[in-house]
């Protein structure tokens, strides 16, 4: 049986990622790489493990990641059926980062989705490296776009937008009992969504009385995924999201 302990995660510290991590041992941009993550670590980018201490193991990163390196502690998921896919050591970085399990579609600000078999909320920075070696295609954004290898859009204006709470980057959290998902090269913007948030797809549309399910606009490529991970969301704001929400998204009661 796969590890319970990160079928799917919430992590702290996943904020910005000025750059993608260099593969030539060159410092990305012509600067400085710079870490997103609250993980522990230092050092700089190497195939296997971020500025911040994050590692990678297993998969097409066996070789020089391999699942059984000390320095990786335990690689999560490497049991039978799931050599194949790249994945994630449990080492101090990690544990130090994890806060709770938490489903992919409430995935915090600053965050990216990762399919290890199932998609799990994880820091940008491992996204970084899974798609350096050859992972990209387990790679979402929050809003379930296809991982482009951009980094997290700040735009230095926060619009004010009526039945819309835009966050994340340069605009801020939400209120207590909300969180702040979504923001990606698409939408330069998160929202802020209840805590105590259902999900709904849509095929299977269970939302409350007076409620509506909302779906982010990806590619069409990709939009078979966002619908089946909306968000269950009051008619009024569901309507308004899709309307007025830099980069889209669509409602459907």
């Amino acid at each position: 049986m796969r590890s319970a302990v990160l079928l799917t995660m919430l992590l702290l510290g996943c904020g910005e990622v000025a750059r993608p991590a260099p593969t030539d041992g060159a410092t990305a941009g012509g600067g400085t790489a710079a870490a997103s993550s609250g993980g522990t670590g230092g050092g700089g980018w190497t195939p296997c493990s971020s500025p911040d201490g994050y590692r990678i193991c297993g998969g097409s990163a066996e070789t020089e990641c391999p699942h059984d390196d000390p320095a990786c502690s335990t690689c999560l998921h490497w049991e039978i059926g799931y050599e194949d896919v790249l994945s994630v050591c449990a080492n101090d970085a990690y544990q130090t980062s994890l806060e709770f399990d938490e489903l992919c579609w409430k995935c915090v600000d600053g965050c990216i989705c990762i399919d290890f078999g199932e998609f799990s909320c994880a820091p940008y920075d491992i996204g970084v490296l899974i798609a350096q070696q050859g992972g990209a295609a387990q790679l979402r954004y929050a809003d379930w776009g296809l991982w482009t290898g951009d980094p997290l859009p700040l735009p230095q204006t926060c619009p004010t937008l009526s039945g819309v709470s835009v966050c994340g980057g340069n605009c801020g959290g939400c209120p207590a009992g909300q969180h702040c998902t979504g923001r990606s090269p698409l939408h330069p913007y998160g929202v802020c969504f209840p805590d105590e948030l259902n999900s709904c797809s849509k095929d299977k549309i269970f939302c409350d009385a007076g409620k509506a399910c909302f779906f982010f606009t990806v590619e069409p490529s990709a939009m078979e995924l966002s619908y089946e991970n909306g968000y269950c969301l009051p008619l009024e704001t569901c309507l308004a999201t899709a309307e007025k929400l830099p980069g889209g998204g669509e409602c459907i009661p």
